[in-house]
């Protein structure tokens, strides 16, 4: 069983509580005939909106966002991908 990586970052209601920084976020975005099912992709928060990666248009069906985590340190890294290869003495060596 893998331990260690943490889950610190949580989603937040785009209509109650928007982004206090400009920057690039993850947001869920709800259904829509073009999508078909809810989305989870990066976005531009511009202070006012969210604003697609691609072509920085306004993203109306935003939903939930969160800022993007961060990453472990690099040993706990290396430690879980030793033991996702399945290299187990090593994982437990380091």
């Amino acid at each position: 069983m893998l331990t260690g990586l943490t889950r610190e970052v949580r989603w937040r209601d785009a209509a109650e509580s928007p982004p206090s920084t400009v920057g690039w976020v993850l947001v869920a975005q709800a259904p829509t005939a073009n999508m078909g099912t809810a989305v989870c992709r990066p976005a531009y928060w511009d202070g006012r909106d969210f604003l697609d990666a691609i072509g920085l248009v306004p993203m109306r069906t935003v939903t939930h966002w969160m800022p993007y985590p961060s990453l472990p340190p690099e040993k706990e890294m290396r430690r879980v991908f030793r033991a996702l290869l399945g290299d187990a003495d090593a994982a437990e060596a380091s």
